[in-house]
């Protein structure tokens, strides 16, 4: 059987069986406290179950336990996104003091480092030379995937978007891993698309269902960050990477963006960098005018968009320290941008 094949098969169990779950669990997440109620900064008018994350976690598992080879370095990935789902889980049903998240967070983190042997051992090539973090290296590499779990925390905020985003990020991995033909991440990042496109299925509204009929709660949430920053780290890592480690920079730009921007704002304003506002990205939209559908569409656009510059310099072997200026400029433009929107329109009150 072919490698295309076999993806196809993986990529079509798992939006199955992800699909069946959302369907399985969906009448109990009233009796565990999975829902979510309308109020407060929160757009949907209807009680909506928190099953999502679940169901794709468990899709994730199932088939990453039947297709891919149980490489310690695997197992202890499992592993860790377990602990990261019962947290989330946990705290959807019964909301959790963000400090709790974030002990859980790093722990997760720390067993990819510290067990699995996973860590960001340099930043690539610069003056020809090699980046490396030495002893730094373990804090790093814990710092960015608690990173990466919080930007796709935060870009959870209207129906399709946070999915999106990581079907965006997600595609554009899988074609870096088959152009690199590493065989293991490739099938990896296939049964977790095949996963979040069974979640969107339920989550994007259309003509016949005006809103999402499931969200993936930050069980889901801290899920996708993490293994996409798990993905991520073994691309860009070891003698034969795939990428280097500025394009996963451009291939997570508006979250990441959009992240870096809320957390600098908010203690620009003496909050605390876990409050709640409507100072992202889409609340910006939003209030400029664009329905919600709208909003989605010009993120993902924006993020497809971003993430094909990285894909660009990557192939066409642009230095890494431009491509890490243009990044860097990038995100000044948009802070300065964001920054005078506050200034000028007060919408950083919380809500």
């Amino acid at each position: 059987m072919n490698l295309g094949l076999n993806l196809f098969n993986a990529f079509l169990g798992v939006f199955v069986v992800s699909s069946a779950l959302i369907l399985m669990f969906r009448p109990q997440a009233v009796r565990f406290g999975l829902i979510d109620t309308p109020g407060g900064h929160k757009s949907h008018e209807q009680t909506t179950p928190l099953v999502g994350g679940l169901s794709m976690f468990f899709g994730f598992l199932l088939f990453g336990l039947l297709w891919v080879s149980p490489e310690p370095h695997i197992q202890v990935l499992f592993l860790a996104t377990g602990l990261l789902v019962t947290v989330g889980a946990i705290d959807d049903a019964r909301h959790l003091v963000w400090k709790y998240r974030l002990l859980a967070q790093i722990i997760a983190a720390g067993l990819v480092v510290f067990v699995g042997g996973d860590v960001v051992a340099d930043f690539g090539y610069f003056s020809e030379n090699v980046l490396e973090l030495g002893p730094w290296a373990a804090a790093f590499t814990i710092f960015a995937m608690v990173g990466g779990i919080n930007a796709m925390n935060m870009s959870d905020g209207i129906d399709g978007l946070a999915g999106g985003l990581a079907l965006v990020t997600l595609s554009l991995l899988a074609f870096v891993a088959w152009r690199a033909d590493m065989q293991q991440a490739l099938v990896l990042t296939v049964i977790l698309i095949g996963a979040v496109t069974a979640f969107l299925a339920f989550n994007i509204p259309h003509p016949w269902r005006k809103q999402a009929s499931v969200f993936m709660g930050d069980a889901g949430s801290m899920f996708l960050g993490f293994v996409i920053a798990w993905l991520m780290i073994q691309l860009t890592q070891g003698g034969d990477r795939a990428m280097n480690p500025v394009t996963a920079l451009w291939l997570f730009a508006v979250p990441l963006f959009d992240t870096v921007s809320i957390i600098f704002g908010r203690l620009l304003l003496a909050k605390s960098p876990f409050s709640a506002d409507r100072m992202h990205l889409h609340h910006i939209l939003m209030e400029a005018g664009f329905d919600a559908r709208k909003t989605v569409l010009v993120l993902l656009m924006l993020s497809l968009i971003f993430g094909l510059i990285g894909l660009v310099g990557l192939y066409a072997k642009v230095p890494d320290s431009i491509m890490l200026t243009c990044f860097l400029l990038l995100f000044g433009l948009y802070f300065y941008k964001v920054t005078h929107t506050r200034k000028t329109t007060k919408r950083g009150q919380t809500n």
